[in-house]
């Protein structure tokens, strides 16, 4: 689905979880992209800079969700 303020893809929870489950799996980061073309056909393929931030994000916060604070309109 594509953000309505900065029309970028949000990818989706399952999407999310897959990169996760890809990565702790072995693949690499470029093996995880092609993983994801085949599995997700209709949706972009992640970039190394977004599959590196959701792994942070899970390593620091303890979930791939977004926080909800650093979320706003624009001005």
């Amino acid at each position: 689905k594509y953000n309505e303020y900065s029309k970028m893809y949000c990818y989706f929870l399952e999407e999310k979880i897959q990169i996760v489950k890809y990565y702790y799996g072995g693949h690499s980061i470029s093996n995880i992209r092609e993983l994801f073309s085949v599995q997700f056909p209709n949706s972009p393929i992640p970039s190394s800079f977004m599959i590196r931030n959701t792994l942070k994000t899970l390593e620091n916060t303890g979930t791939v969700m977004p926080n909800k604070n650093k979320l706003r309109a624009p001005d």
